[in-house]
């Protein structure tokens, strides 16, 4: 088990101490987490965004914890956590960003929030091990090849007929259900 140098817990971290960031306009964006060695995470709630490749190919991370204050998951910030098996957002994140969630796997479950209306390019593209997604009403945009190589992925319930699909953001294999 690995502990944390600066709060003692093993193998969960819960304070800024273990990360980069950076302020700007009085917002904290989370930018790296210093030991990619690291299984569980919670991201304390000071932060408001989730940067850039802030955690791409952390291979261990299993799980993380996103709190109310982050509103945005940045340009490859979970890419090729191969590990990480679920994501549970808060009700404030609006936007998933280009590859957020790119080469996850192991990744089976996505719970997307209501108050996401961006879903980025190839977000979760390559997440092989994804069966179903549910995209809600708030969602009015799915990026080019959102969901491409999601192998396994065999129904998305879009519940808003009027979500934007760009260009092969599914798989062929994928059955598109409007709710």
């Amino acid at each position: 088990m690995k502990t944390c140098p600066n709060c003692g817990r093993e193998n969960k971290v819960t304070d800024l101490v273990a990360f980069e960031y950076e302020e700007k306009d009085g917002k904290i964006i989370l930018t790296r987490l210093k030991d990619k060695s690291l299984t569980e995470i919670v991201i304390p709630d000071s932060v408001t965004k989730i940067g850039e490749n802030a955690f791409g190919f952390c291979r261990s991370l299993t799980s993380v914890e996103i709190p109310d204050s982050v509103t945005e998951i940045g340009f490859f910030a979970f890419a090729g956590c191969s590990s990480l098996t679920s994501v549970e957002m808060p009700n404030s994140v609006t936007e998933i960003g280009e590859s957020a969630f790119a080469d996850c796997f192991n990744l089976t479950n996505v719970m997307i929030p209501d108050s996401v209306t961006k879903i980025g390019e190839k977000a979760f593209g390559n997440c092989s091990s994804l069966t179903n997604i549910e995209i809600p009403d708030s969602v009015t945009e799915i990026g080019e090849e959102a969901f491409s190589e999601c192998s396994n992925l065999t129904s998305a319930e879009i519940h808003n007929p009027n979500t934007k699909i760009s260009e092969n953001a599914f798989d062929d294999s994928t059955e598109i259900i409007y709710v």
